[in-house]
């Protein structure tokens, strides 16, 4: 055997392996909890996908992505006779059976009614840790956008709930959302994602922290959010032609706080305007009034930007606190005051009173959580009552936050743990 022939093998073996190297694979994710139509009418859109895109070489995973499983596997074998639908799907007999199986089985709607529940988090290490690396994949997603966590509501996204990017930076154990050891589980593919329900999309605000959020987490396991619809007929397209992701500025913030956000409507007795712009009145209220005090919103305002601070409050000893990480109880729920707030991706807090509540047994502290000033941080903070509001200046001295330590002992005791803590008395904001 000559050198020169050699040489020519050696070229011919080369672009044979690189054929190999570059063909297209894809991963497709479905959801049986839905109604059974639905399930049907995606599980034949995955299966005409398949015959059309599929060329030979090529391979295709289907997996639930509700129970992270696989449902079937999808492979074309790298001969020309494998370019007729026919012949793929003579070929694929079996994961064909198995995907029409999977159509057939849908899974009752759980309580919290959201048709194409899936979990995503879970998915993507699922799939990172079982089947990559991988190379020039598609990962197409059809399912919802809102998680629901059975362990913590804190981490699911029902009622307007939405993560911040603290949950990026904790412990898996800590949160669904870690990224901690996941930036190079999907390196080399593209995420195409339809939710085919768009009853999640409540109002503006909330569908762009929700589409922010996503792009985020799927960036931080090294993939890309290529495509994120409600058009169906779009993310097949866009998926067929391999679409990258667009530029969207999205840029994460550094916190290592896991703060879950709610939305939430006021009650049509509260006051619309926000606390934070009412007049204050220099008033105060009568005995009668702070022992039974009715629509009872209090919330924090400060002048560092860079600066959280956070709101606890307890109606009463032995109830329970407030605050961002208990944000609803039978008295009250906390929320956050965004149109006030000079900060993009977080608010002012806030807790509204549902109930009836006795001022004087009301315990409120503050927390200088996380940034750095100098100076310390002023801040002021408002309570009202019903219709007549009022004011106090605090100030936290220090020069940076604590993460909240210290907060079992202050709210136990009623006294700062430490200089990172005020507790203000609501007597004080009243001028009595």
């Amino acid at each position: 055997m000559n050198r020169k022939y050699l040489l020519m093998l050696g070229v011919c073996l080369a672009l044979l392996l690189s054929d190999a190297v570059y063909a297209r694979h894809y991963v497709i994710a479905l959801s049986p909890m839905q109604g059974r139509e639905a399930l049907q009418n995606q599980s034949a859109a995955t299966l005409r996908f398949l015959m059309q895109q599929l060329q030979p070489s090529e391979s295709a995973l289907v997996v639930d992505g509700l129970h992270l499983k696989t449902v079937a596997h999808f492979a074309v074998k790298d001969k020309a006779v494998y370019n007729n639908p026919k012949a793929k799907m003579q070929l694929n007999k079996k994961a064909i059976a198995a995907l029409r199986q999977f159509a057939e089985r849908p899974v009752n709607m759980a309580e919290h009614g959201v048709a194409g529940m899936m979990q995503v988090p879970q998915l993507l290490q699922f799939l990172g840790r079982n089947y990559g690396p991988f190379e020039d994949t598609d990962i197409i997603i059809v399912g919802s956008p809102i998680h629901v966590d059975s362990r913590d509501p804190n981490w699911g996204m029902l009622g307007k709930q939405y993560p911040t990017d603290g949950h990026f930076s904790v412990a898996p154990h800590e949160s669904p959302f870690s990224l901690q050891g996941t930036s190079e589980l999907l390196v080399g593919t593209r995420i195409h994602w339809a939710y085919p329900d768009e009853s999640w999309t409540i109002n503006d605000e909330y569908r762009v922290r929700l589409t922010r959020f996503w792009h985020l987490l799927v960036e931080g396991y090294g993939a890309e959010l290529s495509t994120f619809t409600g058009d169906m007929a779009t993310m097949w397209g866009r998926a067929a032609r391999g679409e990258k992701a667009v530029p969207h500025g999205y840029q994460r913030r550094e916190t290592n706080k896991p703060e879950t956000i709610q939305l939430i409507d006021r009650p049509q007795d509260v006051k619309q305007v926000s606390i934070y712009d009412r007049p204050l009145t220099d008033v105060p209220p009568t005995k009668q009034v702070l022992r039974q005090a009715q629509n009872v919103e209090i919330g924090i305002s400060w002048n560092c930007e860079h600066c959280d601070l956070d709101l606890y409050v307890r109606p009463h000893r032995g109830a329970e606190v407030l605050y961002f990480g208990h944000r609803q109880t039978q008295l009250g729920f906390y929320h956050k005051d965004f149109t006030r707030s000079p900060q993009t991706d977080g608010g002012y807090e806030t807790v509204t009173f549902t109930a009836t509540v006795d001022l004087q047994d009301v315990l409120i502290a503050v927390n200088w959580y996380d940034g750095k000033s100098a100076d310390g941080v002023q801040g002021e903070i408002r309570l009202a009552i019903s219709d007549q509001t009022y004011g106090l200046p605090f100030v936290l001295t220090g020069t940076s936050g604590n993460g909240s330590s210290g907060k079992d002992k202050t709210l136990a005791d009623g006294k700062p743990a430490n200089k990172n803590w005020l507790i203000i008395n609501p007597k004080d904001i009243v001028g009595l």
